[in-house]
């Protein structure tokens, strides 16, 4: 599926505008090296960085790019000093 694709699938309005705002096309190596950046940034240990990676590959497995923008959509609280 293309972006495009994507964009023309997507349901909400939320959704739409909030993908409208990526322009880097998804990839899940792309996700595991901003993963393994800021796990080495964090001076997490290799076990816990591993342990996360399984629950990311389970996560890539089980879940939709719309389950995780909703997600992020959703964990304000999580996410807003970073943003």
């Amino acid at each position: 599926m293309t972006i495009a694709d994507y964009l023309d699938s997507a349901t909400s309005p939320e959704m739409r505008a909030y993908m409208e705002q990526c322009n880097d096309v998804w990839s899940n190596d792309a996700v595991i090296g901003y993963v393994l950046l800021a796990a080495k940034a964090a001076d997490i240990s290799d076990s816990d960085v591993q342990r996360l990676l399984t629950y990311l590959s389970d996560a890539f497995d089980g879940y939709s790019v719309d389950d995780a923008v909703a997600v992020t959509l959703t964990s304000h609280s999580l996410i807003t000093d970073i943003r």
